[in-house]
């Protein structure tokens, strides 16, 4: 039951002045403008994020809750949202009226004592999350926030107040979404992510809205001269002077530029926020090697300068990726290429990153070097760690991209936003060769697809790169291009597989829709095989083409015609010998079959001898042959046959099938189809709604094969089949967020 309480000590107090309640609703207005689209823009992220904690979840269990939560998410955030902004708009109302602002807190109710002390444990846990993301957005932007607190504690009378009592302050906006997501009824694991990207993407974007607030509050002449604190902290101080800007009015042309600005720096403020963190990790791993304590102070040794290492890395840097390469120029005359890598080849892969970085530390005193320098190094070679920890990557691309290891780190020392920037070229270079090499390398044949134009750029970066950032501007555009065209191909080629499949599908189901309706006009009949031979092959030919045209044509006259030729058909051939020599009986015949012929004229060139025979044949006192009287339609629905199959699957494969309705077009699976065969790895394209079945499709886009649900929900399940959880996120942030997981991981464990 959710109840409102007020944690804030602060008593009432008058209601503002007339003079303040504008400037007050102004900043109401840019609350309510800014907040819904941060908001939008993490859970927008919410689902990416989430499947990748389902593909690294230690069970199937676990991994269905995941799924589960996407759902929740999806359908439940709009509602969220809609609460959120309902709080938000309360606790101005509260500040507008003198009122302290009143929070809703959850009051659960159980019958034992266990049960309370688990219900309090999590709701601690829960309590705690919300103030940490509440004191580390207060940390983030102090200086915004002080001024902001003076001036709204002036507007209210000039008695301070306290945080809790200020709206849209740090704990305001988190409590009020800490109420408004309790409707997703999550458990503490999830609960918890969520709160994480909340803190992401909404709390930590919050200094541009408290900037607004502070000009609009000056603009009203609320403290114009308000002099900033001083602020002890080194680190504090650099932030400060950095994120410090005069004071302003912001207009409407202001505030889009801004938000525009803001835009274009977010993606390299993210990667900026995670590589300070992960050096703040290293930092702390380093305080437990000894050897870097025995190091004198800096200012008592010469450090080795950015230049010096830079020359000294050049000198590591292979010339050709032929070293531990699975092809060379001199392969290109194989019909096909089939390499023999598998993980006993990465884990060589892996110690060759270890060994050129040994070499590295060979030639150069690690201890000596620059803290930055040191961090860029250890970090650039968890980044290529990931590389080769890549669930989709094939191991031939894995092999070629780890070639890029010691230019990268040269990169990186020479220019910090190759790791940091997104926007960069080296970055952007790299995650679009993983990328494709997920969508485009084919271990069959390492002809085709992007393995050779990835295997020149990575040639002419080993052979050209010195010092010269600019290559890879020249390098990125090349290989864009050779993209383009290669997923131009790669569509078409798609496209026309999915054509053909959803063309065969729709043959099958109009076959199947004439056999069942002749089937229910010639069963349990005897007659002529000829009759019985024609109604099943020229006569079902004929409609269906009329169902492929028309998949309503039941209902047509045309249908309906066609259909009373066959009743006439089977009328007229059960006449005894005796009324088949009668001359009305022959006339009959003669219109029959001038209809007979009207109908099949659709074919084109229709078999005209084959209607002469019937017709002869039906004219004679005796049938040459009889067929057999039949029972069966010899054919079987295909959605009929697969509901009947679902029918059969155990409650796993029951909700594994519910799984696969959620998948998106473009996800990769990985079947071992059996041991003595390497997996094939295949993409899923297209889903018949007739059959029930899904397509696939090989890394040219060509169809590989098809695979009714039932199949798949079984081989899935029995784990001849994976899906492998892709990350829609690009490779270098992603694996920067995951090298930031493991060091927290390990830490805490060495703590623990």
């Amino acid at each position: 039951m959710e109840h409102s309480v007020n944690t804030s000590s602060s008593q009432p107090s008058p209601c503002i002045a007339a003079e303040y309640q504008q400037v007050v609703s102004r900043c109401q207005e840019l609350a309510l403008a800014r907040l819904p689209e941060l908001l939008s823009r993490m859970f927008a992220r919410c689902e990416d994020v989430l499947l990748d904690f389902a593909d690294k979840a230690e069970s199937n269990s676990i991994q269905s809750g995941f799924f589960d939560t996407i759902q929740v998410v999806k359908a439940k955030h709009p509602q969220v949202e809609e609460q959120f902004l309902e709080e938000l708009t309360q606790g101005f109302n509260a500040f507008r009226n003198g009122l302290p602002v009143k929070y809703r807190t959850l009051e659960t109710k159980s019958q034992n004592s266990s049960e309370w002390s688990l219900i309090d444990h999590h709701k601690l846990e829960d309590e705690v999350a919300i103030q940490k993301i509440a004191e580390s957005t207060q940390n983030q932007h102090f200086q915004q926030l002080h001024e902001f607190s003076q001036r709204m504690s002036l507007v209210r009378g000039g008695k301070m107040l306290e945080e809790q009592d200020i709206p849209s302050s740090p704990i305001h906006i988190a409590k009020c979404f800490q109420s408004a997501s309790a409707c997703f009824e999550l458990e503490m694991r999830t609960r918890l992510i969520i709160y994480a990207l909340f803190s992401k993407f909404v709390m930590k974007s919050l200094g541009e809205i408290y900037e607004g607030y502070n000009a609009t509050l000056i603009s009203a002449g609320v403290f114009p001269n308000l002099r900033p604190i001083v602020i002890k902290s080194e680190a504090d101080k650099a932030r400060q002077s950095q994120n410090r800007k005069p004071p302003h009015t912001p207009s409407p042309s202001s505030v889009d530029a801004s938000k525009n600005q803001a835009s274009q720096q977010s993606n390299q403020n993210l990667g900026e926020e995670l590589f300070e963190t992960i050096s703040d990790l290293l930092a702390k791993r380093r305080e437990d090697d000894l050897a870097y304590h025995m190091l004198p102070a800096m200012g008592q040794v010469e450090r080795i300068t950015t230049t010096t290492l830079v020359d000294t890395i050049g000198k590591i840097q292979p010339k050709t990726t032929e070293h531990n390469h699975p092809i060379t120029p001199a392969d290109n005359n194989k019909a096909s290429i089939t390499p023999d890598i598998d993980k006993a080849v990465i884990s060589e892969l892996r110690t060759s990153l270890h060994n050129e970085r040994t070499k590295l530390f060979d030639k150069v005193d690690k201890r000596k070097l620059m803290t930055a320098d040191l961090d860029t190094i250890e970090l650039v070679g968890m980044l290529f760690e990931q590389v080769l920890d890549d669930p989709v990557l094939p191991n031939a691309a894995k092999a070629l991209i780890c070639h890029l290891h010691t230019p990268y780190l040269k990169a990186a020392v020479i220019d910090h936003r190759t790791i940091t920037d997104n926007q960069h070229p080296t970055q952007i270079l790299l995650n679009l060769m993983v990328e494709t090499g997920c969508q485009w390398v084919d271990e069959t044949d390492l002809k085709t697809g992007i393995y050779p134009k990835m295997n020149r750029a990575i040639n002419r970066v080993l052979n050209e790169f010195q010092e010269n950032i600019d290559l890879f501007d020249e390098l990125l555009s090349s290989y864009r291009q050779s993209v383009e065209l290669l997923e131009k191909k790669t569509i078409i080629i798609e496209r026309r597989s999915q054509e053909a499949a959803s063309g065969r599908d729709k043959l099958l189901n109009a076959r199947t829709q004439v056999n069942k309706a002749l089937h229910t006009r010639i069963q349990g009949q005897t007659l002529p095989s000829i009759l019985d031979n024609f109604l099943k092959q020229s006569w079902t030919d004929m409609l269906t083409l009329m169902a492929l045209r028309n998949p309503d044509c039941v209902d047509s006259t045309e249908w309906q015609d066609a259909m009373e030729v066959v009743d006439q058909l089977i009328t007229l051939a059960k006449n005894d010998s005796s009324q088949r020599i009668n001359i009305s009986y022959r006339s009959q015949l003669q219109d029959l079959k001038q209809s007979v012929e009207s109908h099949l004229s659709s074919l084109g060139d229709y078999p005209k001898k084959d209607i002469d025979d019937l017709f002869q044949q039906l004219t004679r006192s005796h049938y040459v042959s009889l067929s057999k009287a039949s029972t069966d339609s010899g054919i079987n629905n295909e959605q009929d046959v697969e509901h009947q199959k679902n029918n059969d699957l155990s409650d796993e494969e029951q909700t594994m099938l519910k799984k696969l309705k959620s998948l998106s077009y473009g996800t990769w699976f990985e079947f071992k189809l059996n041991e003595d065969t390497c997996p094939q790895r295949v993409k899923l394209s297209w889903f018949s709604p007739l059959s029930s079945r899904y397509m696939f499709v090989n890394q040219s886009g060509t169809e590989a094969f098809m695979l009714p649900a039932h199949k798949l929900a079984i081989d899935l399940c029995a784990e001849r089949a994976k899906i492998l959880g892709q990350s829609k996120s690009l490779f270098v942030e992603n694996a920067l967020k995951k090298t930031k997981e493991k060091l927290e991981s390990t830490l805490n464990s060495e703590l623990g």
